[in-house]
């Protein structure tokens, strides 16, 4: 509900001080978002899609080429900057569907099963840079695995049927 994908049934909730339902659009501009399968288009290079994503959130020229350097540099994949998505393995996806959510700077980070899959230096090495995110920003992990909940947050929430238990 607070990526404005699916509405609330009932209640009210902000992001960055913007009602999801009046104002949804600002709520997107605040949110970087990567889905449990990130929403990658594998048939463009590594730098072509955060190119591609960052002009969707509105950066052009100078401003899109230093987010772009900060992600490729914060997330782990300036070595893989040119080759083609589909030829990445699950851990590099994973850190590209993660640049994608970084490059336009939200102030909110939404996170959900971001270690599905992964290897355990892979598990070790998303944990880390979600820990280090988190001194930046606001970040929101979604996640069935405790392990996960111990070693990436400082605060935890359990949510039951839309309440807070």
């Amino acid at each position: 509900m607070i990526t404005c994908f699916v509405p609330p049934s009932s209640g009210e909730a902000t992001v960055a001080g913007f009602d999801i339902l009046k104002k949804p659009c600002e709520v997107k501009k605040n949110i970087g978002y990567l889905p449990e399968t990130p929403p990658l288009y594998k048939d463009m290079t590594v730098t072509s899609y955060l190119e591609f994503t960052g002009k969707i959130h509105g950066l052009n020229g100078i401003n899109l080429g230093k987010r772009l350097d900060y992600v490729l540099s914060r997330c782990g994949i300036k070595d893989v900057k040119k080759r083609l998505i589909a030829n990445l393995s699950k851990g590099y996806k994973q850190r590209v569907g993660l640049a994608q959510a970084l490059i336009h700077d939200p102030e909110v980070l939404i996170l959900d099963e971001p270690t599905i899959g992964l290897d355990p230096k892979q598990i070790t090495d998303i944990r880390s840079l979600i820990t280090e995110l988190g001194g930046e920003r606001t970040i929101i992990l979604s996640t069935h695995i405790l392990p996960e909940v111990t070693m990436t947050c400082n605060k935890v929430i359990i949510i039951n049927k839309g309440k807070i238990v």
